[in-house]
């Protein structure tokens, strides 16, 4: 057995020597076996080990069972560290399962351990028959191939060392070794999906149709974790012409690339998009149905809320994944001439009258007939209804109609300045155009002069008058 673990350790580069490893111990007898494990391995290897443990308050039993892991540690000498969370007040606020609030609670809590201990990884105790129950539920969930894979043996900074044992393996060991563990009863919870597919669907499969079902469920994830990975090479090429740009909250994809791709890379690189916004776990085949129908769809202002926070929208030449979409502020400020004023966004734009014979504008600055102007004027977000006549346009077009002939993002469209009198008529779309009513003339004698710069840009200037 710890040949086994020694050759994953090794061929998987799971842990180095001098690598310090958290393990996340539940009390329960997978990470109790791994614990000892590790512990057993570390002194031979030479790379240390700390223990993490999440009590999630849903249970009578979880105070003796933290209670429980610190004193196994401290008999093993191993650092323990805790947290207590309510995980039943995190499904509530994120409006999500208890199992998927847990979760979320454990990594969060050891991902931040982590990065405060300076470790190298986190190890896990998913073992064999963890692996069929996934393959499985990844199956019922209409996953592809990179669900089939099932558990990574290395995803990230997780580690599986255990994942070539089986759970009577581990029992054993347990047992051989006289090492106490805990039980957990809400595993035998059915209203779980993961604990019916282990106490109803595993045993059914065994006993009237194949009973090896867990090693050809084992296998099936490694021979279609093997051939995703050749896949994904051909992908990455995909991927790097398709994004157009990519931050920590938000990720834009060309649309009329992904659109021409065959329907399975389509389907690759909207799973990656998805991973990107808002983590790897958790999505289904649907979701990346939904986001391949609004390729179909015309127009721009198609939104589409999933979950984990991810919002996507179809924007002309390009779909943009984001996990920090904000309700668009509105604002109507009113000007001075001369003067300056910022809106959101972070422009700042400075306003100028000047004699008609003395402006030279640059192709970044906007010249208006100040004596067609009806004041006082205001700088504000679009509203509902308005009108524009672009210069040189005959009669009226609706400033939506405009945004889309001009192919304005429909989340850009709220950040766009309109210059406008108090009573709605509009003299210029700042930043796209000028509008009949301001128009200057050979007959024009006042000029309003508007200038664009950032608010840095601006300070600067102010400082040096």
């Amino acid at each position: 057995m710890l040949n086994t673990i020694r050759h994953d350790i090794r061929d998987y580069d799971l842990i180095r020597p001098g690598d310090k490893v958290i393990v996340a111990l539940s009390g329960g007898p997978d990470s109790m076996a791994l614990l000892h494990i590790l512990k057993r391995l570390g002194l031979e290897a030479g790379f240390e080990i700390v223990a993490a443990h999440i009590n999630h308050g849903l249970r009578s039993e979880a105070e003796p069972e933290q209670q429980f892991v610190e004193e196994q540690c401290q008999s093993l000498h191993i650092p323990c560290y805790t947290a207590v969370i309510d995980v039943r007040d995190l499904a509530r606020q994120a409006k999500t399962s208890l199992e998927d609030a847990g979760r979320q609670a454990r990594y969060g809590f050891l991902n931040t351990l982590l990065k405060d201990l300076g470790a190298q990884s986190i190890a896990t105790a998913h073992h064999q028959d963890d692996q069929a129950e996934t393959v499985l539920l990844h199956l019922l969930r209409g996953a592809g191939l990179q669900g089939l894979r099932g558990i990574m043996p290395r995803n990230g900074n997780l580690i599986r060392p255990l994942l070539q044992l089986s759970k009577a393996v581990l029992l054993s060991y347990l047992h051989e070794h006289k090492i106490d563990f805990c039980l957990d009863q809400s595993n035998q919870d059915q209203s779980f999906v993961r604990n019916r597919i282990r106490h109803q669907l595993i045993p059914l499969l065994q006993e009237d149709y194949n009973p090896r079902i867990v090693d050809n469920l084992n296998r099936l994830a490694d021979i279609i974790r093997a051939e995703n990975e050749l896949i994904e090479e051909f992908m990455e090429k995909y991927w790097l012409q398709l994004v157009i740009e990519q931050d920590a909250h938000r990720l834009a994809i060309d649309y009329h690339g992904l659109a021409s791709l065959p329907l399975a890379a389509q389907r690759r690189i909207v799973l990656r998009a998805l991973s990107a916004a808002g983590g790897a776990a958790g999505w289904e085949g649907r979701d990346v149905e939904k986001v391949l129908e609004l390729l179909k769809k015309m127009g721009s202002a198609k939104v589409l809320q999933f979950k984990k926070g991810v919002m996507i929208n179809k924007s002309y030449d390009r779909i943009i994944f984001t996990n920090d979409w904000q309700k668009p502020v509105t604002f109507k400020i009113d000007i001075r001439i001369p003067g300056q004023t910022e809106v959101p966004g972070g422009i700042n734009y400075q306003f100028f009258l000047k004699d008609a014979g003395g402006v030279r504008p640059t192709a970044e600055e906007v010249c208006l007939d100040y004596d067609k102007l009806n004041l006082p004027l205001v700088i504000r977000s679009r509203e509902a209804g308005d009108l524009v006549q672009p210069a040189g346009f005959v009669g009226h077009k609706k400033l939506k109609k405009y945004f889309n002939e001009q192919k304005v993002p429909f989340w850009e469209r709220a950040q766009v300045a309109v210059l406008a009198s108090q009573g709605g008529e509009i003299y210029a779309v700042l930043g796209y155009c000028t509008c009949q009513p301001a128009v200057v003339s050979l007959q024009s004698k006042n000029i309003l002069l508007i200038k664009k710069a950032g608010i840095e840009n601006n300070m600067h200037s102010l400082k040096s008058r």
